[in-house]
């Protein structure tokens, strides 16, 4: 056995060690800091992998989240403390690989996205961004489901062939959606034209050009081995609604992008962010700020999911 091979063979097994300790430690002392609160659990066999999260427009203490890939076209309203309160079909559109949600209200109605753009193996020919109203709190029920139709859609291709994407937000100040790639290195964020049709479009996302690449996280940040070599990439985005930040989930942290001068957003992501330290997260790939922009809401794909809020006035300056 070469002295190389031996260095390296050491290295990995002392990395694996570390990671695995860390894990069960922190799993069996999950110790929250003192902007982050433990709201509840997401339990519910119908939503085993949340992949998409938004808080509600239409009342309070209430989020909407869905499941990614191979699951129903399916949303559901959850509780803080992770209780589902309602389940809505999306009739006419399939989950081909439901990767995030956002809400927002627009011309005075409150609307959900729902961003089909998932493409692990980058083989996609369409991807597709679906709109529904947000149905009334008295409309739902945990036992009987509701059944909608999309209010519109956006049928899309990125101008430079297809992407895996798990990251979408509104900018609604701009009238535009933002859309970050995820296995690109870096990421590269893209953005289409927010408007309402009666028909279907056919659009093609621009390029607004690469983000500075996310900083790279310390070894006992990473506290489950299958993330050590997917810590950086992007899974989850949205953005506080008056359009001053944008928040980017990855597997470990969360980064904290501010833009109160309004620039555009290719400038605000050239920047570096302000890390965000998370709890641990089985698999994180949902995150969506409260109503007043100064908290985030996060959870984790896997039962039980966490759901954690987080405060960020200690970040926003």
């Amino acid at each position: 056995m070469t002295k190389l091979f031996k260095r390296t063979t050491y290295s990995i097994l002392s990395i694996t060690l570390t990671l695995s300790l860390s894990a069960c430690s922190y799993a069996a002392n999950q110790t929250l800091n003192k902007n982050t609160v433990n709201t509840g659990y997401i339990t519910d066999k119908e939503i085993p992998e949340a992949s998409g999260l938004a808080i509600s427009q239409r009342q309070k203490n209430v989020l909407w989240v869905l499941n990614d890939s191979g699951n129903k076209p399916w949303i559901f309203a959850i509780n803080e403390q992770g209780e589902r309160l309602g389940t809505v079909k999306i009739k006419g559109v399939k989950n081909k690989d439901w990767e995030d949600l956002a809400s927002f209200k627009y011309q005075g109605k409150s609307y959900l996205l729902i961003a089909d753009v998932g493409d692990n193996s980058a083989k996609r020919k369409k991807y597709f961004l679906h709109f529904i109203k947000e149905p009334k709190a008295n409309k739902l029920s945990p036992d009987e489901p509701l059944s909608v139709k999309p209010e519109w859609s956006i049928e899309f291709t990125y101008e430079d062939g297809p992407r895996d994407c798990e990251s979408v937000a509104l900018d609604l100040k701009n009238n535009k959606i933002l859309l970050l790639s995820k296995r690109d290195k870096p990421p590269v964020l893209y953005e289409l034209p927010m408007r309402k049709s009666d028909k279907k479009e056919e659009l093609i996302a621009q390029k607004l050009g690469d983000i500075k690449p996310l900083p790279e996280p310390e070894v006992q940040d990473v506290r489950a081995l299958k993330n050590l070599f997917y810590a950086k990439r992007p899974t989850a985005m949205d953005m506080s609604a008056d359009g001053s930040a944008l928040i980017v989930l990855t597997y470990v942290k969360a980064y904290l992008y501010q833009n109160k001068t309004r620039s555009n957003w290719a400038s605000v992501l050239a920047q570096s962010p302000k890390e965000i330290d998370l709890p641990y997260l089985q698999q994180g790939e949902s995150i969506c700020f409260d109503h007043d922009g100064q908290s985030i809401y996060v959870t984790s794909e896997g039962l039980p999911a966490p759901l954690f809020k987080v405060d960020l006035k200690d970040s926003l300056h």
